[in-house]
């Protein structure tokens, strides 16, 4: 029943979000929005933010506003619902990843970049994007929990927000809702 009711609520989020297209330039916000819609929930612009990936490169949430959709992920090497979350995601975004970027952000400061490189290559999570904690970014997004996704359309608005370990439907609706946003 829960997944019935997350998988609505993403498709609800979807076609709201199409509803109010503005027809705007990539470079301003979506209609009806403005500097103080910036915010961590559903309809809200996306709060920006620079970090450096694991590889050593940059990564801009705004870099990508008008070029893809991006699916925010709050994890930690530690968690188990996490290690679900990975096991089955590892098999499904690779269909997606040349249309959604796929960013996750360990929430643990203790877990230094080589023991996300560790747990990555051990996991073979290669197509996925990770950085390590970064405190801003936590409470600008009121993170709280591991498994919290963020799924951010190419238009920089929150077009939905969960948290818990999904299945392999769920993961396919998330980033078919993202592709198609």
């Amino acid at each position: 029943m829960r997944k019935l009711i997350l998988v609505l609520f993403f498709i609800l989020a979807v076609s709201s979000v199409f509803a109010g297209c503005s027809g705007q330039s990539n470079t301003s916000l979506p209609m009806g929005h403005s500097v103080q819609d910036v915010g961590n929930d559903k309809g809200d612009v996306a709060p920006d933010f620079s970090v450096k990936l694991i590889d050593g490169t940059d990564f801009k949430l705004s870099d990508y506003k008008g070029e893809k959709p991006v699916l925010l992920y709050f994890w930690a090497t530690w968690c188990p619902y996490c290690k679900e979350d990975f096991s089955v995601v590892k098999n499904v975004y690779p269909k997606y990843k040349d249309g959604v970027e796929f960013l996750a952000m360990d929430l643990d400061s203790s877990e230094d970049i080589e023991s996300i490189k560790e747990y990555v290559n051990k996991m073979g999570l290669h197509d996925i994007k990770f950085t390590t904690a970064q405190s801003s970014v936590l409470v600008d997004y009121g993170v709280h929990s591991t498994t919290t996704k963020y799924a951010i359309g190419r238009n920089g608005l929150i077009l939905w927000k969960g948290s818990g370990a999904v299945d392999e439907e769920t993961w396919e609706t998330i980033f078919t809702g993202l592709k198609n946003s």
